[in-house]
Order: C-alpha cells, then sequence, then structure tokens
C-alpha cells in the first residue's frame, strides 16, 4: 500500500477496472473517472460525459458506493464496478436508450459477461426496467476473471465504516 490512502484506493479500483476491461471487454473501454459516493441506496450508477477539463476534454463517470464494499464478499464489490461498465460500455459502444440504460442490449452484454440483471437480484427477476441490479452468474465469464484477479492477491485497501443497513443489502442501481 501507498503512502497516500486516496492513491491506494484508487489504484486498486483501476486495476480492477482494468482487469475486468482487459478480460470482459476486449479492451474496448475508454478510460473513465471512477469516483466513490456514498449516492442514496445504490450500489452504484454510469453517468455520460459528467467531467470535464480545463481544456474542453469530456469524460464518462463509473461511480461506486463504498459502504457496499464494506458489506459484500468482495467478488460482489467488484461486480458491481463491472456492472457499471456495461452502460459505459454501451454509452460508447452500444447504443443507450435515451431514458434507460437497462434495455435488451444492455442485458444481452451482461449476460455475456455472466451478469444476469434481476429486479430482486435473484433468478427469475425482471431483467430491464429503471431500477436493475444483478447476480453473478457461477463459473461465467466474471466469476473466472474475478477469480483471477483474486488470485493474485488484490484487495480493496480501505472500507466504510459507515455502511448502509443491511436491509438495503440488495439495491438498484440509478440509472446506470
Amino acid at each position: 500500500m501507498t503512502d497516500s490512502p486516496t492513491l491506494s484506493m484508487y489504484s486498486a479500483l483501476h486495476r480492477a477496472f482494468d482487469h475486468f476491461n482487459e478480460r470482459l471487454f476486449d479492451n474496448e473501454l475508454p478510460p473513465c473517472l471512477i469516483t466513490l459516493r456514498s449516492y442514496r441506496r445504490q450500489r452504484g450508477y454510469h453517468h455520460a460525459e459528467r467531467f470535464i477539463t480545463s481544456d474542453g476534454a469530456i469524460i464518462h463517470e463509473l461511480g461506486v458506493h463504498p459502504g457496499y464494499f464494506t458489506l459484500n464478499p468482495l467478488e460482489v464489490a467488484l461486480s458491481t464496478l463491472v456492472h457499471e461498465m456495461v452502460p459505459h460500455w454501451q454509452e460508447c459502444i452500444g447504443r443507450p436508450s435515451r431514458s434507460n440504460h437497462h434495455n435488451r442490449e444492455w442485458v444481452g452484454k451482461m449476460e455475456a459477461i455472466g451478469l444476469v440483471p434481476s429486479d430482486t437480484g435473484l433468478p427469475e427477476g425482471k431483467q430491464t426496467g429503471r431500477r436493475v441490479t444483478h447476480y453473478i452468474w457461477p463459473d461465467g465469464p466474471f466469476a473466472r476473471a474475478c477469480s483471477d484477479l483474486l488470485a493474485t492477491g488484490f484487495e480493496l485497501p480501505w472500507f466504510d465504516r459507515h455502511a448502509p443497513p443491511i436491509r438495503n443489502r440488495l439495491p438498484k442501481c440509478r440509472r446506470c
């Protein structure tokens, strides 16, 4: 771990993003700004064209709620990062819907990488709509890629001491 808590945490998230970009997205995803935000009850979100530099470069935001890293096994926490990488893919490469990223294209990409969309977080849940989460397909591409990352000794160096209440364990993402 570096001397800077900020650099160590964001370096770990960047490393995970790069790993999953390579393994699940064939390195198609452009960089984005990953943020840690305790936003309502959502595990994460994607916000297109959220940040701009002084010279006019624009970049998308991928936000994750650090409290859910505390409540869940690391594989589940990382699945949230990857869940939000799918609307990033959709925004940059696919065809996002105007009002809702959780469309059939999003479902297809989620399933292709081994995350199964479900509004309940369980099998047989509704797969499209405004508020959809997911569950991990056992031995699917995400599960294998995540296992390989964890086998390298990957860990998140910091955990939120003010995690959301347990009753909110399966929140939906805001708008991916």
